[in-house]
């Protein structure tokens, strides 16, 4: 999955949702953001300098996965898209497409919390 962060997006953007077998996911950064500096705000950029080099480098060097992920299933999952064929991953797009257990959707922003409430009543029972 490709994460494409912009503060606006022109119109056609929302034609482009794929990169290849990529999925895109644009996201919308706060306009607030943009003017950071003016409003006294510390940005990114002032808190990295004022950090030390070894912190920065120790930081990185320490891997943060999702629940449930660790090293092993990471380079698992690279390693089956990594030798997969184009036939393969094209016949694996087209399943994905047809499956009929999950589906893909715009959800406007404000309902995001409502409906991850929801799936996780459903997945709770």
């Amino acid at each position: 999955m490709l994460i494409a962060c912009a503060f606006n997006y022109e119109a056609h953007a929302t034609e482009f949702s794929k990169l290849g077998r990529i999925p895109v996911l644009k996201a919308r950064m706060n306009a607030d953001l943009h003017m950071a500096e003016d409003l006294g705000v510390p940005t990114w950029r002032q808190g990295a300098e004022s950090a030390s080099a070894s912190a920065q480098e120790e930081a990185m060097r320490q891997p943060k996965y999702p629940a449930g992920w660790d090293e092993e299933r990471v380079r698992c999952v690279l390693e089956y898209y990594e030798t997969q064929s184009e036939e393969e991953a094209v016949a694996e797009d087209e399943a994905a497409y047809e499956a009929i257990t999950h589906t893909a959707m715009e959800v406007p922003v404000g309902l995001v919390p409502v409906v991850r409430e929801l799936i996780a009543k459903q997945r709770a029972g």
